[in-house]
């Protein structure tokens, strides 16, 4: 039986692992290649082949990766990072021959919700909740960096706004500490909804000295991931409360919130209008009124897409059933009764050889 070719993107990346380990159980009909920038993760010794590339933002980027999907003709493009999927957005409309075999709509909504800070004001025009937002553009928006902090009050979390993966995000619990972040380009400030009690603590012990180990682990990660089909259809979102622990899903908890379900659908219609098609995922909190807030949206799947398998929900087999209906890969969704999923560390050898072999001939396939 012919396999299902999949060209994965950033396959070395937290998502590329979660598609790999999603997909384990059915490898007898899955051929994988994947790309990546180093050859250092483990997941992709996973890979049938893999090809170190440049980074997208190289000049070459996209004809070396034309070159690569004509010559390798797969069924299926994935991404591994939000910037890969601006990318094979833009790239799907520029080289509509092989628009086929991405799953993925507009590429001017995927800009827009690449960018956090044109996602909130994308969302405050469609009057979708969104938790208030403000983009620090130097000392001329000082006086509104102000009224916004007075408004909100603290704690203020302060982000990137083409962050990923919680890196380079601050919380800020004075005035000091604004002062401090305006020094930061391209940052944006939100106000931080359900602070975790161990902050102040921590804040403390910083006044001291600085802790040799520390982090705060968000046990109230709420989140909804949801499916755009070609037909611009919404499948039913999977709601779920997650531990976070230095930005990585420590554990999984399915949730039946019919608030957050009736948001996430109301974000993937207005998605679906502006053009996007392929996954949704809405990352929310309530603020002090109860009211729940997305603080984040990404067009993709998440750290949690093995996790949410587990409790039934089956993201890639929802994706593969709706845009290639022809190609043989069982849908493992099903009904799961209220279990959680707990993620442990794993050792994972690195095979010498085969690192070196990619890391030198820039190609490696799985003999």
């Amino acid at each position: 039986m012919k396999k299902t070719k999949i060209l994965l993107l950033s396959a070395g990346s937290l998502l590329g692992k979660g598609v790999i380990d999603s997909l384990a159980s059915r490898r007898n009909h899955i051929e994988f290649f994947g790309l990546n920038t180093n050859a250092d993760a483990p997941q992709l010794y996973q890979c049938d082949q893999v090809q170190l590339v440049a980074n997208l933002a190289d000049e070459h980027f996209e004809s070396n990766f034309l070159d690569i999907v004509e010559q390798y003709q797969p069924d299926i493009i994935l991404p591994g990072r939000d910037d890969d999927i601006v990318f094979l957005a833009t790239f799907s409309e520029k080289h509509s021959q092989h628009c086929h075999r991405i799953p993925a709509g507009s590429s001017n909504i995927a800009k827009i919700i690449r960018d956090k800070f044109l996602t909130y004001e994308w969302a405050t025009e469609k009057q979708l909740p969104f938790v208030e937002s403000f983009f620090y553009q130097g000392k001329e928006s000082q006086s509104g960096l102000k009224n916004f902090v007075s408004k909100c009050g603290y704690p203020v979390i302060a982000k990137p706004r083409e962050g990923f993966g919680s890196n380079g995000i601050y919380v800020a619990m004075s005035d000091e500490h604004i002062a401090a972040l305006t020094s930061i380009e391209q940052l944006m400030f939100q106000k931080l909804l359900m602070p975790s009690k161990e902050l102040p603590e921590l804040i403390k012990k910083c006044k001291i000295a600085i802790p040799l180990y520390y982090q705060i682990a968000d046990e109230q990660q709420y989140a909804a991931q949801t499916l755009i089909k070609p037909n611009g259809e919404i499948i039913e979102p999977f709601v779920s409360v997650s531990k976070m622990v230095l930005g990585r899903c420590e554990s999984l908890r399915r949730l039946e919130n019919t608030a957050i379900s009736t948001m996430a659908k109301l974000y993937a219609l207005a998605l679906a209008k502006e053009g996007w098609r392929g996954p949704v995922n809405i990352q929310c909190k309530q603020d002090e009124q109860g009211n729940w807030l997305a603080h984040e949206l990404n067009l993709r799947f998440s750290g949690g897409t093995s996790s949410r398998l587990l409790l039934g929900f089956d993201e890639i087999g929802n994706l593969v059933e709706s845009f290639y209906p022809n190609v043989n890969l069982e849908n493992l969704s099903r009904n799961v009764s209220d279990e959680l999923v707990v993620r442990y560390l794993g050792d994972h050898l690195m095979p010498a050889t085969s690192q070196k072999t990619l890391q030198t001939k820039k190609y490696w396939k799985n003999t």
